[in-house]
């Protein structure tokens, strides 16, 4: 079978929504960019913790603009492994508009789902946040599909 470069870049869109990023303090919350989902249907966000001091509190948001100022959580779908080096996720979840506490040991993966129907023309955006959190570095990307429009290139979704 021949491989296609295009198989995941022709149908969706990847966003680098939070950069490896530190929160050594924890006077703050971490916040993710914002992702624009009215030309899609839905996002696939992949977190990654390499260190993990104390249980943060991730919550979703949706937002009617791309600043995060919202208090408008969504409700949404997860999956998570806290082993390094493996590929076998829990079953599905589904968190509250309140967000989820993440556990305390290093190495975790989380996978939430995003579908543009938790969202309305009045809020088309998204964002998260992880708060509480002391020591931890996470990076975090989003992989978008089902587009709305048929446009080469992809159409953006962050500001």
């Amino acid at each position: 079978m021949e491989y296609n470069a295009n198989r995941l870049h022709g149908q969706c869109g990847i966003v680098n929504i939070l950069p490896p990023s530190t929160n050594a303090t924890g006077s703050s919350n971490l916040a993710s960019d914002v992702v624009a989902l009215k030309k899609y249907e839905f996002a696939d966000v992949i977190l990654t913790f390499s260190t993990h001091a104390d249980a943060a509190i991730l919550t979703l948001y949706k937002s009617s603009d791309l600043t995060t100022n919202s208090t408008q959580g969504i409700a949404f779908n997860y999956f998570y492994t806290t082993q390094a080096s493996v590929d076998t996720f829990t079953t599905q979840y589904v968190a509250t508009t309140s967000g989820i506490t993440l556990g305390t040991v290093d190495n975790q993966i989380y996978h939430l789902e995003v579908n543009s129907e938790a969202l309305s023309s009045q809020y088309p955006n998204f964002y998260f946040t992880l708060t509480e959190s002391t020591g931890q570095t996470v990076s975090g990307v989003a992989i978008l599909s089902g587009r709305r429009y048929v446009t080469q290139p992809m159409p953006t979704a962050i500001a």
